[in-house]
């Protein structure tokens, strides 16, 4: 699944990522293949407030829609 339709709340293991330059740029905030997410909440314009390694990060609609996770086991 991709990470907007992804539950609130669960933990998600990051699986990949579409486009070259999408990549670069969530590797450079600590989002690479294997690394587990949280879903925090919902922001008003479509977007998500996330959890990775401690830190807190914002995600734009447009982002999400190119990061496929899985659930956690």
């Amino acid at each position: 699944m991709t990470l907007d339709r992804a539950p609130l709340g669960h933990r998600l293991v990051l699986q990949d990522a579409v486009g070259v330059g999408t990549t670069r740029r969530l590797a450079a905030l600590g989002l690479r293949r294997g690394v587990e997410v949280t879903l925090l909440q919902r922001t008003c314009g479509g977007g998500r407030i996330a959890m990775v390694g401690g830190t807190r990060l914002a995600l734009g609609p447009g982002v999400l829609k190119h990061i496929q996770v899985a659930v956690a086991s």
